[in-house]
């Protein structure tokens, strides 16, 4: 119960930033989506259970494969992902990676679903989705 209010909590400060650094680049803010956000959750909790941390699963899947699966609707997809001690940290490691940053700032992606899963450590897995 602890851990996932936790994880609520790092969700809505990473959504917050994403936003605040789109806003601070002249982009427009995202919307967080439900269906992106289960996917985003799926897949942190997915690389915490079998202990990888990769944008292609064990099984070679990637996030388009899971967003099709699910239903959501997309012309342009991209996905971040971070392990950090914290979700402010997570975001700034992001940012300053500029294959990550270019996914955070496309003006194509309208809306992002934000995962969080926490290892036994304390250590947090994020996983930003975006799509159009």
């Amino acid at each position: 119960m602890i851990l996932a209010l936790i994880a609520t909590a790092a969700v809505h400060t990473v959504f917050s930033q994403i936003n605040d650094e789109r806003r601070g680049d002249g982009v427009a803010s995202l919307a967080l989506d439900q269906c992106l956000t289960s996917i985003a959750n799926a897949r942190a909790n997915d690389m915490l259970q079998r202990n990888y941390f990769s944008h292609v699963t064990p099984e070679g899947r990637v996030p388009p494969d899971y967003m099709r699966a699910a239903g959501c609707p997309f012309r342009y997809a991209g996905e971040n992902i971070a392990t950090a001690p914290d979700p402010l940290f997570a975001v700034t490691e992001l940012w300053n990676s500029p294959e990550h940053r270019r996914n955070t700032l496309n003006v194509h992606f309208r809306k992002v679903g934000v995962g969080i899963a926490i290892r036994s450590d304390g250590t947090l897995i994020v996983v930003e989705d975006f799509t159009d």
